[in-house]
């Protein structure tokens, strides 16, 4: 994927976020990005790509639920992989999947990714929630673990 970003915009500055399960020694690493140190920035430690998404022109990912964030935000998305997100025209793709024929938004690709096909729970009683109650609870969760901080 470095490769291809480095062929693809050999001018630019390229900076390369490794996977955050490979940095938490959670996933297995398949490359060795330090072998590309003379041409790419690696980002060492704790990194939000959300927070800082702005500030690039484009991001390239295999199948990271960090391309469907860029996207989401209007930053150009290169899809190395087949994420559920690629394949509907909202990213440049680089494999072809023939049964992602129809055309999408980014607002059509959210619904069906968080609303319309998952089930969601409420974790105490295993009960069928909503997203929006799910949403609501997530926010209140982070609000308690904050406060004791």
């Amino acid at each position: 994927m470095i490769d291809l970003a480095i062929r693809e915009n050999p001018s630019a500055n390229i900076y390369y976020r490794p996977h955050p399960d490979v940095a938490a020694g959670l996933r297995q690493e398949y490359s060795n990005p330090n072998q590309m140190r003379n041409r790419i920035q690696i980002i060492e430690g704790p990194f939000a790509l959300w927070d800082q998404i702005h500030r690039f022109d484009r991001v390239y990912v295999m199948s990271s639920l960090g391309g469907f964030e860029a996207a989401m935000r209007g930053v150009s998305v290169r899809v190395a992989g087949l994420p559920f997100y690629a394949g509907w025209g909202v990213t440049d793709d680089y494999l072809v999947c023939e049964r992602r024929a129809k055309k999408c938004s980014i607002e059509d690709i959210f619904y069906a990714a968080y609303i319309k096909v998952p089930t969601y729970l409420v974790p105490q009683t295993g009960e069928r929630s909503t997203f929006a109650s799910a949403v609501h609870e997530i926010v209140k969760a982070k609000k308690e673990r904050d406060q004791e901080i």
